[in-house]
């Protein structure tokens, strides 16, 4: 009898302990679903949150300037419905650069959560100078050269070549520009050349800040010292394909009586060249060969485009430029061209042809916004 007792007993506690068992397990799993839950609004919160920094980076590069953009995002609905939840954006001085500068914080909020992330942006807008800006000395020689400044992509008229340098060794070729279509070639008076051109330009640019600003957006980025279009490379897939085809080429649409635009879908790259010194002449510089493309070409340095080249968009160097008539093949920029300390030239006496149309339409495919620096600051629970 005692042995059957303690059998009983021994049950019991058996089907207590499955059964404390049992709702240890339940309370872990709804404790387990319960943090799910939560990480799951925190994580809503957070994409929410950035969806407002992201709102506001929109809004400053729509906006005239900083000051601009902080009454804009003032009269923005506080706080502002998105998806499942809503965003509130904040702005607050930034004492480092008060009128490019701004710091931008975006509270993002669902039924759960609260995520708070902030940034630091810097707005660097892209300036309307004309096909050709050199802060030295700009030479143009050659009858098959032409730089016009007349605006192919719409109204903003501007000289054909702009510099920081007292003078334009202009010597042969054909200039447009101010609105002026009539050819300025090297029989026009000197007063011809200077209606279409602008010497001693008060507008002096900072391009080493552009380039170290934009290039933390490049797409691809190439430290050699002489770039094909032929030649193979890895696209960001790792499949090998050609400069001209990693850079859009074929993405332009040029319509009869239609501004140039990309291709519908198109996106625009940005390419960071920083070649390195060349050991004869101990200048930093690229050579650029049969390359084509659109896009935002970056050069830290100076660049010999002595082939085939055609471009839609913006370059910028902070050395110089010299487009000569080598190889034989054109040389076609459409956008604008700005260079720094060593100076443009442009020579097509040897063969070939170099044509430099500018295009106000080009810049606007790229930010004016860059991010300087981000952080989450905290996460809220309600």
């Amino acid at each position: 009898m005692k042995e059957k007792g303690f059998v009983m007993v021994l049950c019991l506690l058996m089907l207590m302990v499955v059964t404390l068992l049992g709702i240890a397990g339940m309370q872990t799993a709804t404790f387990g679903t319960m943090i799910s839950g939560n990480n799951l609004e925190g994580q809503k919160a957070f994409w929410i949150a950035e969806s407002g920094l992201q709102d506001a980076k929109n809004r400053l590069d729509q906006a005239y300037n900083v000051d601009t953009f902080r009454d804009v995002v003032k009269e923005l609905p506080s706080p502002v419905s998105y998806g499942e939840g809503t965003y509130t954006i904040t702005t607050e001085t930034d004492p480092y650069d008060p009128t490019r500068r701004v710091v931008v914080k975006s509270v993002g909020s669902t039924s759960g959560a609260k995520k708070i992330v902030e940034a630091t942006f810097k707005k660097l807008p892209l300036p309307s100078l004309g096909p050709l800006y050199s802060k030295n000395l700009v030479t143009v020689s050659g009858d098959a050269t032409i730089i016009n400044g007349n605006d192919a992509c719409g109204g903003e008229n501007k000289p054909a070549i702009t510099t920081t340098w007292e003078t334009i060794d202009f010597k042969n070729g054909e200039l447009y520009g101010n609105g002026n279509f009539t050819a300025v070639t090297e029989k026009s008076s000197l007063e011809d050349v200077k209606s279409v051109t602008e010497t001693k330009s008060s507008q002096n640019y900072n391009l080493q800040e552009y380039i170290n600003s934009y290039r933390s957006a490049a797409t691809y980025v190439s430290a050699d010292a002489n770039i094909q279009g032929s030649a193979k490379v890895l696209s960001p897939a790792g499949e090998p394909t050609t400069i001209n085809e990693l850079w859009g080429s074929d993405e332009i649409k040029i319509q009869s009586g239609q501004p140039i635009q990309l291709m519908e879908n198109a996106e625009p790259n940005a390419i960071y060249l920083n070649p390195p010194v060349n050991p004869g002449n101990g200048i930093k510089e690229v050579t650029l060969t049969g390359v084509g493309g659109h896009g935002l070409l970056l050069i830290d340095g100076s660049a010999d485009i002595s082939g085939g080249f055609n471009w839609y968009g913006l370059i910028i160097a902070t050395g110089g430029i010299k487009f000569t008539g080598q190889g034989g093949d054109a040389k076609n920029i459409t956008g604008e061209v700005m260079v720094g300390e060593s100076g443009i030239v442009v020579d097509s006496r040897l063969s070939g042809s170099v044509a430099i149309r500018y295009c106000s339409a080009a810049k606007n495919h790229f930010s004016t916004v860059i991010m300087i620096s981000w952080r989450e600051i905290r996460e809220i629970q309600n």
